[in-house]
């Protein structure tokens, strides 16, 4: 079962996806881990670092009825609860456990029921980095012929170029 939340007029996943899809993978490879964790992910051709993005893949990785979130409906949600480069609306988003790298910014108070999870990220096609310091989630937009924007959680709140493999939330059509 989904879980969700309401932020402003957006419904959005309150938790990672975790649906076993070409290019994705569990943190250090260990299948244990997406059952909290959710998978993280490449939407870019060929699973590929940089690349233009896999627009099949970003049209049928959510569940019917969801879809990618673009850096716009990011955008619209975070200035709903506050704004970029906050610790305070990163608090809002984030989860009230698992928070404890001294880099995290400790843990959120999850006052919207978004629950961010640090799950770190794939930089490289091989390596796990950053579990229990930061979420990074993808988008749908492009920055550029070949990044996609992401939207990472740390110590503030903020948009960044995509790393090698990152989260998804979904976001309610």
């Amino acid at each position: 079962m989904t879980r969700y939340t309401t932020i402003g007029d957006q419904v959005w996943m309150a938790q990672n996806l975790n649906y076993a899809a070409e290019y994705s993978v569990c943190y250090d490879n260990n299948e244990l881990n997406c059952d909290l964790w959710g998978r993280l992910y490449s939407l870019l051709e060929n699973g590929e670092n940089e690349a233009p993005m896999n627009y099949a893949m970003v049209d049928s990785i959510c569940p019917t009825g969801w879809h990618v979130p673009s850096e716009q409906e990011w955008t619209k949600m975070i200035t709903s609860i506050g704004q970029y480069g906050d610790k305070e609306t990163v608090k809002i988003l984030k989860s009230t456990e698992f928070w404890n790298h001294e880099n995290s910014g400790g843990n959120g108070t999850d006052e919207c029921g978004f629950g961010a999870l640090p799950g770190g990220s794939f930089f490289t096609p091989s390596k796990s980095e950053y579990m229990y310091q930061n979420a990074m989630f993808w988008t749908s937009t492009m920055r550029s012929s070949r990044k996609a924007y992401s939207i990472f959680l740390g110590l503030d709140v903020s948009k960044g170029i995509s790393p090698y493999r990152n989260s998804i939330r979904c976001i309610k059509d």
